[in-house]
């Protein structure tokens, strides 16, 4: 697992404490890209955030709703 993958995962569990045992365990195979790719888009998400620049703001908010859309597809790949 990359560091960013695992960063993923961790902040997936911080999201979700009650889905960790589950994230856990499908950490394997496709789903830890998907970790990687919500722990990236946190990233980007929390930089944009702290700009103060107008085109900030819609940066940030188009990251959030890539951070949700990452968070349906993980829960759909956990439900199988």
């Amino acid at each position: 697992m990359t560091p960013e993958q695992k960063s993923g995962l961790a902040r997936l569990m911080l999201r979700w404490p009650e889905r960790r045992g589950e994230l856990e365990r499908a950490a394997h195979g496709s789903i830890l890209d998907l970790y990687e790719s919500y722990e990236l888009a946190s990233l980007a998400h929390i930089r944009w955030s702290q700009k103060a620049e107008p085109a900030a703001v819609v940066i940030a908010a188009d990251y959030r709703r890539i951070l949700i859309e990452l968070e349906h597809d993980i829960a759909a790949a956990l439900a199988g």
